[in-house]
């Protein structure tokens, strides 16, 4: 859901019944769909900025998924990394956490375990938060967007439990 509300952003095999794509809805008052992206590559996990002014969704390469950015009223998507799924903004627009790793779950809602990383939202190299952790994953950004609270996973359930790392 956009910042304002007034928005729903999804992944949506509607248009063809095969290939997830991108869509954007007015939720008040209820507006008809709006395809973001199209075509065979695979579009998925969307999410606005903080402003509202871009989405940031996990896009399908030949060798796996990247992350890639677009205005959310549409227009060519720009590929950030060359890998990576869980795309996030921070709060202050200025960072996207991603995530990196093996999918376990629903292409659509996602879920995996692997490293995560930052990138600028501007573009620019990825970099490896809380490279000591072992497998984490569910970034979830905090308020200030200094830190990232994540899922370490571990074989050992008592092990199991959430973190706050730094996201600088």
């Amino acid at each position: 859901i956009s910042p304002d509300g007034q928005w729903l952003a999804y992944a949506s095999d509607r248009a063809d019944g095969h290939h997830l794509n991108l869509w954007i809805q007015r939720l008040t008052p209820r507006g008809s769909p709006v395809q973001l992206t199209s075509g065979e590559q695979e579009a998925r996990q969307p999410s606005f900025s903080s402003d509202g002014s871009r989405i940031v969704f996990s896009c399908a390469t030949d060798t796996g998924s990247a992350i890639c950015v677009m205005p959310s009223t549409g227009g060519t998507p720009v590929r950030l990394t060359e890998r990576g799924s869980m795309p996030r903004f921070s709060p202050d627009g200025k960072w996207i956490s991603f995530q990196v790793g093996q999918d376990l779950t629903s292409p659509i809602t996602g879920y995996a375990m692997g490293q995560c990383y930052v990138i600028p939202s501007a573009g620019g190299g990825p970099r490896r938060i809380a490279p000591d952790a072992g497998q984490i994953t569910n970034a979830v950004w905090s308020p200030d967007s200094e830190h990232l609270l994540v899922y370490k996973f571990s074989a050992k359930v008592e092990l199991r439990d959430w973190y706050l790392v730094s996201a600088m």
